[in-house]
């Protein structure tokens, strides 16, 4: 028998050629699926061979190939893979926001494999089971839950004249018309006794920056929004220090790969054993990378301390509401002064962090939705905080989804929290439409109080904000103490701006795209400059994004060849990825200030020259001497280092010789980046 297993799409968002290209893109597609790679090393064990597909890699593929624009879509890309492939079993993870697609996946292997049988398990099968099989024929069983244990068995079922699943603990299936479900399979208690994913299958484990690997499973906690705490039974178990860094030091060993991603949405939940966790890495000896989740109830400071001296570098911390009215109602019970602690602490040890907020609750008010942009803006000023915010997916089976099930509303706005795309193919949105109770999360639950548009461009507003302009975010939450009255205002702006056009643009596209940032800039300065307490620090500010903005180098700077006193007829050049402005306010106090809240006044009004320089993705601001920049004005390809000495007046002030002066200056200036130097032509 062999078994092809399919990974679910999470990445469909991303529906332009350009937009494939983007880093954050790349690193969702070498994400490696973790879940079908586990299954396939149980089935090897076993003796059964499986094909992997990957579909975010195929999505990928489909992206890069321009195959969009030339009219093919995905699902029929896809099951033309699909077609070429052998195998008596074809498996579909699933996940909730990619489920419509992933039934037509199934149907069109149905019309192209008629005599394979078609399994699906993970999250949003599992918990929408039965109303699958009683409205898609072509689905022949669903696997619940851990699928381990039960998925080998199933497969022997199948491999019998009449298979019979009557005893068989965990599965859904159909006996002739009538859909059966069988009880509840036992979670697997012992973690340690799964083999390692099947990494060797996929092919594209050796380009990936990073790998996934289960640290275990299991939530103890309820909050009335998720779902993860019922897939897994509540039963919360971790994989033991010596297994997890054992596995990891595998991984490395093979595929010289360093870094972890550990999935486990509640990773520090037992603290003696992440502190086991740490020591092991110590005593391995071995310089091993990774991040995990962790509810900021769950991890103190001496904990973090100790993760980021063993390899942590990055924590996601799921805030979800920064309302404590809110945080009660959901029943996540985060102490939100507790929280900032954290937040600040790991910023402090300079591990990547994720504050994550979810807006879209029905019981959420505006003042609610006013402290959780407020967490946000306070959160900002930490340099390694990420910031989501969320809209709400009422996902199936949750209580919240329960509650206000027949009050579910389609109206095209729909959440991304798990990459719910800009837009849906016509046959998914009438699959959605048509079948509410299975694909509830492409609903919104009832929202008294707030109306959903207004949350949409809320979010898009703050979360574009800070991609395009970050340090102007946390200004105007500085200057206003909040950010939700600067989106008002906005919005109010926005109106009187486009008047004349009729229309104000409030989709993602807009958000997303080149007008915004020079919009946000125009608002600031029409809206905030003139009554700003320090006006001098707010136009730094807008006057840097500005120059950010209008900096449009796409590749990194090159490097000068070494400056030797002998090479006096060089030219020296400004890079070509390199850009200067003059400021009113120092950068270097001004961004102090900023993250650490400390006061203004105590920055004067002065001339101040920063230099701009591409390094790789990034651009980095470098404040300048005013010696630097008067060096650097003279640096326009037409001078040689001796007619640069020979002109530069600041030489006399500095006590040396002006060619000493001149060349030191300059060889500092090109290894930042900031300038060239053209070879003599002798």
């Amino acid at each position: 028998m062999k078994v092809c297993l399919i990974s679910p799409p999470t990445v469909t968002e991303f529906n332009e050629r350009a937009v494939a290209e983007f880093e954050a893109a790349r690193l969702i597609f070498e994400h490696a699926p973790m879940g079908i790679l586990s299954l396939a090393a149980v089935l090897e064990q076993e003796g059964i061979e499986s094909e992997i597909l990957d579909l975010n890699r195929l999505f990928f593929t489909y992206i890069a190939g321009d195959l969009r624009n030339q009219g093919v879509d995905f699902s029929s890309y896809a099951i033309g893979e699909l077609s070429g492939i052998r195998a008596d079993v074809f498996g579909f993870s699933t996940i909730c926001s990619s489920y419509p697609l992933t039934l037509r996946l199934a149907r069109g292997v149905r019309e192209v494999h008629p005599e394979a049988a078609i399994l699906l398990g993970g999250p949003q099968a599992s918990v929408v089971d039965v109303a699958t099989l009683e409205t898609f024929s072509f689905v022949d069983l669903i696997v619940r839950g851990e699928a381990e244990e039960t998925l080998p068995r199933v497969l022997d079922g199948l491999s019998d004249r009449q298979p019979d699943f009557t005893n068989l603990a965990g599965v859904t299936y159909r006996r002739g018309q009538t859909v059966l479900r069988n009880p509840n399979a036992p979670v697997i208690e012992d973690l340690d006794r799964l083999p390692l994913p099947a990494f060797h299958l996929y092919s594209h484990t050796n380009n990936c920056s990073f790998i996934p690997i289960e640290a275990g499973r299991g939530c103890p906690f309820a909050c009335n929004f998720c779902s993860t705490n019922d897939f897994f039974r509540r039963r919360f178990r971790l994989k033991s220090a010596d297994v997890l860094v054992e596995q990891m030091k595998t991984i490395k060993r093979i595929y010289d790969i360093a870094s972890f991603d550990l999935i486990h949405d509640m990773f520090t939940v037992d603290r003696k054993k992440v502190v086991g966790f740490c020591e092991a890495i110590e005593e391995s000896g071995e310089d091993l990378y990774w991040g995990c989740s962790a509810r900021t109830d769950c991890i103190d400071d001496e904990l973090i301390d100790l993760m980021a001296a063993n390899g942590c570098t990055g924590i996601f911390f799921g805030i979800d509401s920064g309302s404590d009215r809110m945080q009660t109602l959901m029943q996540k019970r985060l102490n939100l002064a507790e929280a900032a602690l954290r937040i600040k602490r790991a910023n402090r040890r300079e591990i990547k962090h994720t504050v994550s907020l979810i807006t879209g609750f029905p019981e959420e008010t505006k003042e609610d939705l006013r402290s959780s942009i407020r967490f946000i803006g306070e959160s900002l000023r930490h340099q390694n905080a990420q910031i989501q915010l969320h809209l709400l997916a009422p996902l199936a089976e949750t209580p919240i989804t329960t509650q206000y099930e027949n009050e579910l509303v389609f109206d095209d706005i729909f959440s991304d929290i798990s990459f719910h795309g800009w837009e849906q193919d016509p046959e998914e949105r009438a699959m959605i439409m048509k079948h509410p109770k299975l694909f509830p999360n492409f609903y919104a639950v009832p929202t008294r109080w707030l109306e959903r548009q207004y949350l949409r461009q809320v979010r898009e507003f703050i979360l574009h904000g800070i991609a395009k302009a970050r340090w102007m975010m946390v200004l105007l939450h500085r200057e206003s103490g909040d950010l939700l009255s600067v989106f008002d205002e906005w919005v109010a702006w926005s109106a009187r701006e486009r008047e004349l056009d009729g229309v104000v643009d409030t989709s993602r596209r807009y958000y997303s795209g080149d007008r915004f940032p020079r919009d946000l800039t125009l608002f600031v300065e029409s809206t905030y400059l003139e009554s700003a307490k320090h006006p001098h620090v707010m136009q730094t500010v807008v006057d840097l994004e500005n120059a950010l903005y209008d900096f449009d180098g796409k590749t990194a700077a090159s490097r000068a060849r070494r400056i030797s006193l002998e090479d006096l007829d060089s030219k020296p050049v400004i890079a070509d990825d390199a850009r200067f402005l003059m400021v009113s306010a120092d950068y270097t106090r001004l961004m102090r200030s900023l993250k650490r809240r400390e006061r203004f006044d105590s920055i004067p009004i002065e001339q101040v020259p920063l230099g701009l320089i591409r390094e790789q993705a990034e651009i980095k601001v470098l404040q300048l001497t005013q010696t630097s920049y008067e060096l650097m004005k003279l640096c326009d390809g037409s001078r040689t280092i001796k007619q640069i000495a020979d002109e530069f007046p600041a030489a006399k002030k500095l006590g040396v010789s002006p060619l000493k002066a001149s060349v030191y200056g300059l060889a500092s200036l090109a290894r930042q980046g900031l300038i060239n130097i053209a070879p003599s032509n002798n």
